[in-house]
Formats: structure tokens, sequence, C-alpha cells
């Protein structure tokens, strides 16, 4: 499977936070206490962390965390709430002739009810 996260996305009530990423090597830095952490840690909750820390400063500007990507040729978005985590987890499909993200699934954390997981759509790509 390829995979490759074009975008990283903190939708902000008033603002989003948006960090592209190129083909290659890429890294993050900056001063302590600005952040880097929290990018990776929330990536990691975007494709299906159980959850994520208390941020103080993301809480009271952010309500979702996006991450656009690349799975074997066909770009994806992945949604979450943040600091919700039982909510599902809404991922679109990249529309090529509409040009636009279009809905494709709803997926969950986790499932005892036989709920398609995000883990199980990750795989099935």
């Amino acid at each position: 499977m390829k995979l490759f996260i074009e975008v990283f996305r903190l939708v902000g009530f008033n603002k989003n936070y948006e960090i592209k990423f190129r083909k290659g090597l890429n890294f993050i830095s900056g001063p302590t206490s600005t952040g880097k952490s929290t990018i990776l840690e929330l990536i990691d909750y975007a494709l299906g962390s159980d959850s994520h820390k208390s941020y103080i400063e993301v809480h009271q500007k952010c309500k979702d965390v996006e991450v656009e990507l690349m799975l074997n040729g066909t770009l994806f978005k992945i949604r979450r709430k943040l600091f919700n985590f039982n909510l599902p987890i809404v991922v679109e499909i990249f529309d090529t002739e509409k040009n636009t993200f279009v809905h494709n699934g709803i997926y969950f954390q986790d499932s005892d009810e036989g709920q398609m997981t995000l883990s199980d759509f990750l795989l099935s790509k």
C-alpha cells in the first residue's frame, strides 16, 4: 500500500491551520512548545488512534482535524472531531470531474457491533 499525507489541517472556529507536505523528506522545526509534537499526535489521531492529549490552545481554537492523503493513487480526506473520541470518522474521496471532495463513508475508531472501522477502510485500500 502506498500512502502519502498531502495536507494536515486543523479546522478552526475562525480560521484553519494547514500544513502541506511535499514528496520526499519533510521535517517540522521550531522552538520548544510551539506544536511540533501536537501535529504528529493529531495526524496519528486522524488516522485512527483512540484519543489525543487535551491541548488547551487547540481546544480553544479548533473543532476538527483533517488529513488529505493519497492512497494507492486516490486522494481521500479523513475528518475527525477533536476532543470527542466516540463520534464517527468521515471519509471523503476526491471527485476529479467535480474538482471537490465528496462523501465516501462513515467509519468508527473501534467497533463492537460489526461496523466498519477506519482501520478496515485503510487496510482495504
